[in-house]
């Protein structure tokens, strides 16, 4: 298994576990609360994910993309979110909501971004 599907799978099981929590309790402990919404999202995330890291090995670094800038964006929206009136909509922005997003942004959206070098490197040196 190579590690975007590794770390694919990771992210996956973890986004689903948080939004198989929000979904079934809405907190986690007294210090992590869950919209409807944000418990949804991160139920997405973590079944695409999942499904992903079984797929081919460029649809896990695509969706270990994808889903690494939509947690930056996320988490960027968590901390601008008085700012924003929509974002009112996806529930308070606590700080540990917002460094566990920054946390899967950097570690999926870097794997990805290393495996991309990686393979670019390995095409250049085979052409040559």
């Amino acid at each position: 298994m190579t590690r975007s599907k590794t770390v694919c799978r990771l992210i996956g099981w973890t986004c689903t576990t948080l939004g198989a929590l929000g979904i079934v309790y809405g907190q986690l402990g007294s210090y992590l609360h869950f919209t409807s919404a944000e418990s949804y999202i991160y139920l997405a995330f973590g079944l695409i994910s999942i499904w992903a890291a079984r797929r081919r090995h460029r649809t896990a670094v695509a969706v270990l993309f994808a889903v690494g800038i939509a947690c930056f964006l996320w988490a960027i929206l968590g901390l601008t979110a008085p700012a924003n009136e929509w974002a009112r909509y996806i529930g308070e922005q606590e700080p540990l909501d917002v460094l566990i997003r920054e946390l899967i942004a950097l570690w999926g959206g870097g794997s990805a971004i290393r495996e991309i070098l990686d393979w670019r490197r390995q095409q250049t040196s085979s052409a040559s």
